[in-house]
């Protein structure tokens, strides 16, 4: 999934919800937060459906794509329910 800011930005925190119906859904283990800037980051999730902040040093990007990520067996549903990226304007 990528998000396009249409601008430059400057963010450092990501909260993410995971769809949690769960026993039927199961979460991804891991990922890869990319960024437009050519940096990214690992990240890994819960089992929850609590908001998940994601930290990192202030970047200016244009846009953020979540990549490589990586669910454990058995393989099930996983999905977003919401993304929240948190910066301001450059």
């Amino acid at each position: 999934m990528t998000i396009e800011f249409g601008r430059p930005v400057e963010i450092d925190k990501v909260i993410v919800w995971l769809r949690a119906d769960f026993p039927h859904d199961i979460v991804w283990k891991t990922g890869t937060l990319k960024f437009s800037d050519g940096s990214n980051i690992d990240i890994s999730f819960e089992k929850s459906a609590e908001p998940q902040t994601i930290t990192f040093p202030k970047r200016t990007v244009t846009s953020l794509t979540f990549t490589n990520l990586k669910q454990g067996f058995p393989l099930g549903w996983a999905g977003f329910t919401e993304v929240e990226v948190w910066g301001q304007d450059k």
